[in-house]
């Protein structure tokens, strides 16, 4: 007797579930997304070169739109660091920025994948069409040799990486921090790990030092911690539903990510640019963060934005500051 796999009844499921749903049917950036997944093995051609639309996450689109938008992963970008990074889309992004290596999708594959979704609203669609159509204009500049991919023992904070990098070819460092594991990326280097874990500042400048894999295991610290160019955070907290709480919580995650970018972010001078040394932050709207925002990010950095990308849905809370122009002071902003 064969069989075969019937679709969901949304009838058996709860009411908030079937809207989920629905909703999920009809994004169009999850469809992009899912197009991409089916249309090349793993999300990358033959060549190990990522694939427009092949991300992990939905997100991806809205870093593709603020890096269009905003330029920040400029041609004298040399590190960027990706906090919270899981399941990894962002650094996809940024990976296929700065090698300039997007590849148009093959149409055939396209058209088999799109077999499962119904075009109901063809409208929503425009927008991740626009991304496809802006970054299939890309083509490779010049071919670049793949990337060792960089791995951590999760249950040692002192390990060296087990396939260290041994290519010098690449002009950009991305590093991908997050405590749940990642599956390899091309040209990414993954790290599970706490960013704000004391330990994590060795293996962060190992990464960005290209410590060889015969370097004693513990590496002797200079006075000053490894610099970077770019700091991005998609970090959310897990909403509660509780107001009070979120607003904490999403606090929390903003003082964090800030404590480390002062830590480890090149400033504007330190770069040559006016608008060198950026920080990517998401939030959530509350008073509390439009206090942040003035009362922190506006004394460190020369220009702060607020944006809220078309791919962020509507009905959320989300939204993006856009810091750049790193001028670190003394002003230190208190953590407790």
């Amino acid at each position: 007797m064969s069989f075969r796999p019937s679709f969901p009844s949304f009838a058996k499921t709860k009411k908030s579930s079937t809207e989920w749903l629905r909703r999920q049917t009809r994004d169009p950036f999850v469809k992009q997304r899912a197009l991409g997944a089916k249309s090349s093995i793993l999300g990358f051609n033959k060549d190990g070169i990522l694939s427009i639309g092949a991300f992990r996450s939905r997100s991806a689109f809205k870093l593709l739109e603020m890096q269009d938008r905003y330029d920040f992963l400029t041609n004298d970008v040399r590190v960027v660091v990706d906090l919270g990074a899981a399941p990894g889309g962002w650094s996809q992004v940024v990976s296929q920025v700065v090698s300039d290596s997007v590849v148009p999708i093959d149409e055939d594959s396209n058209n088999e994948a799109s077999q499962g979704f119904e075009d109901e609203e063809e409208k929503e669609d425009e927008n991740s069409q626009n991304f496809r159509r802006k970054w299939q204009r890309k083509r490779i500049v010049k071919p670049k040799p793949k990337l060792p991919i960089e791995f951590y023992d999760p249950l040692n904070f002192d390990a060296e990486p087990e396939h260290p990098s041994q290519s010098s070819s690449s002009k950009v460092k991305i590093i991908a921090v997050d405590r749940l594991s990642m599956d390899p990326i091309p040209g990414v280097s993954t790290l599970k790990a706490d960013f704000l874990h004391p330990a994590t500042e060795n293996m962060i400048r190992s990464l960005i030092d290209g410590s060889p894999s015969s370097a004693p295991q513990k590496i002797r610290l200079s006075p000053e911690p490894p610099k970077v160019d770019v700091v991005l955070s998609d970090i959310a907290p897990n909403l509660t539903g509780v107001p009070a709480g979120d607003s904490q919580a999403n606090l929390f995650i903003a003082q964090a990510v800030f404590q480390f970018t002062q830590k480890y972010l090149r400033t504007a001078d330190e770069v040559g640019r006016s608008k060198g040394g950026v920080l990517v932050l998401k939030h959530f709207a509350h008073p509390t963060m439009d206090s942040f925002r003035k009362d922190v990010l506006e004394k460190n950095f020369r220009d702060v934005t607020y944006t809220k990308p078309k791919a962020s849905r509507q009905e959320s809370g989300e939204g993006y500051f856009i810091c750049r122009g790193f001028m670190w002071s003394p002003y230190f902003y208190d953590y407790g």
